[in-house]
């Protein structure tokens, strides 16, 4: 069974068959897709719209069925793709047209560097068990100036990750964050705010 390592803040799967089974899990219980609703996710997606133009391509990190990309495409951003760690995720997106790779955010050898103008990651970091190079690997395949934008959960010091929501890492401040992207100049973050996911911080930065 998965082990908390508390010096550095992140799970220990015994082996990589049990994490892939956790997520697989949380998988098979997503929501289905529809056209409308799903509301905190589209509160961050028009946030997210304020840094970014209809032409730009865009990578959705961790876009589990595709309903955000889905959003995006119905609101005219003609360049959109993503990636999801869980095959059935990508399986279900493909079903409705998307254009997704099945890769892990740590090793993003399918993308060429400097590619996108930006990257939208939704509480996907936690579910990372190496965030810090994650984003390194978002750094590396944005444009100069691409736009970062990421949200995550935060939790109380002390907590573990939530196992069966295949969290990997647990963040207790948005600053972590930041300190992991110094490939980027902040242009907005939000410390703490209360969402329908429970509580949250926001960083967005531009690639210098």
């Amino acid at each position: 069974m998965a082990k908390y390592d508390k010096d550095n803040k992140t799970l220990i799967y015994e082996s990589v068959s049990e994490f892939y089974n956790i997520q697989a899990e949380r998988g098979a219980k997503l929501e289905k897709f529809k056209p409308t609703g799903k509301m905190h996710i589209i509160y961050d997606l028009k946030r997210f719209f304020g840094f970014v133009s209809r032409d730009d391509r865009i990578l959705d990190a961790g876009c589990r069925d595709g309903w955000a990309i889905g959003f995006m495409l119905s609101k005219r951003f003609k360049r959109v793709q993503g990636f999801d760690v869980i095959d059935k995720n990508v399986e279900v997106c493909h079903s409705h047209g998307y254009k997704v790779d099945l890769a892990t955010a740590e090793f993003l050898d399918c993308y060429a560097d400097s590619s996108f103008d930006a990257v939208f990651c939704r509480h996907t970091l936690e579910h990372i068990r190496q965030p810090r190079k994650a984003i390194k690997e978002f750094a590396r395949i944005l444009k100069k100036k691409g736009i970062f934008y990421c949200t995550i959960p935060l939790e109380k010091k002390g907590t573990h990750p939530h196992v069966k929501y295949g969290h990997s890492y647990v963040f207790n401040t948005i600053d972590e964050v930041v300190d992991m992207s110094f490939q980027f100049k902040p242009l907005k973050i939000i410390k703490r705010e209360n969402t329908r996911s429970g509580i949250a911080g926001t960083f967005v930065g531009c690639k210098v």
